[in-house]
């Protein structure tokens, strides 16, 4: 399949969705040991809702109750937390941590693990799968500073595959990312590149930092610091700028994860930034369209 180049859409264009007052609604603040929440899923088995901490931090899934606070650590064994940076899960209910963090455009060592959704309610849990793989395109590591576009935060799986939302870090920052395509099976594979798109051209506000998929399974959600983008209609993977809309939040923070609470519903939540942030948020599609 040929790569399709597809500009989702610039500040400019009247197919933005941008309205002056959004209604983004604090639910709470993250206890104080989870500073750099980067990934969250919420299981309806316990109603907890799971988070992760990216690189630096221990290898433990946190649950937290309606409140926020923390009911339930589970130690991921025999794995390090490389750079963790997203979590979803799949059909089932099982979970999927993504250690493929990659700042510098220098690793080898991309994995996803699947952890049973049984597990989730002990104190340590054992890596049911592992999926490594790799970008084709990338030949250096790490490439010059211009090409740097082997960074993700951001995945979903979707029927037997992984969807892998990149994270442009190049010099000259144009708001290209890539959809990578990945077999949802043990073993280490050749990611396959299905997509080029383009968010916006301000990095802070346009680079993709998660990812979530509606429990319908007919919507992905992407976000940024200050932005989501609506993705519908995306089956045999077609990905074209008349199904992928990108709301203005008005509000820019640390923003690292987003998920689906319900079909209407997306949780959204920022890491802690110069004594700010460290929230979990919400907001109604209807709310993030700007319907009445």
């Amino acid at each position: 399949m040929k790569n399709s180049i597809i500009t989702i859409c610039f500040l400019s264009l009247l197919s933005c969705k941008s309205q002056t007052e959004k209604k983004l609604q604090e639910v709470y603040s993250f206890p104080n040991e989870l500073k750099e929440v980067s990934g969250m899923m919420y299981d309806s088995n316990s109603n907890l809702l799971f988070v992760l901490e990216d690189s630096g931090n221990k290898n433990i899934l946190f649950g937290l109750d309606s409140t926020g606070e923390i009911k339930s650590q589970v130690l991921i064994k025999e794995v390090h937390n490389h750079d963790w940076e997203a979590l979803t899960k799949d059909e089932k209910g099982d979970f999927y941590i993504g250690d493929f963090g990659n700042n510098k455009n220098e690793r080898t060592d991309l994995s996803i693990y699947k952890i049973a959704n049984a597990d989730l309610q002990k104190k340590e849990a054992a890596v049911l799968q592992t999926t490594s793989f790799f970008y084709p395109e990338q030949k250096k590591f790490p490439p010059k500073n211009t090409e740097l576009f082997f960074d993700a935060e951001s995945f979903i799986v979707h029927k037997e595959y992984f969807y892998v939302f990149t994270k442009n870090r190049s010099k000259g920052f144009d708001g290209t990312f890539y959809v990578y395509k990945i077999p949802n099976k043990p073993g280490k594979f050749e990611a396959k590149r299905i997509a080029t798109l383009k968010s916006c051209n301000h990095y802070r506000h346009c680079a993709i930092t998660d990812a979530a998929l509606s429990p319908d399974g007919k919507t992905i959600a992407l976000l940024s610091s200050s932005r989501v983008w609506l993705i519908s209609d995306f089956e045999n993977d077609v990905f074209t700028e008349k199904n992928i809309q990108m709301y203005d939040l008005n509000h820019t923070s640390q923003k690292e994860s987003i998920v689906f609470r319900d079909e209407q519903t997306l949780w959204i939540s920022d890491e802690v930034k110069k004594k700010e942030g460290g929230k979990l948020y919400r907001i109604t599609l209807t709310d993030l369209k700007g319907k009445p």
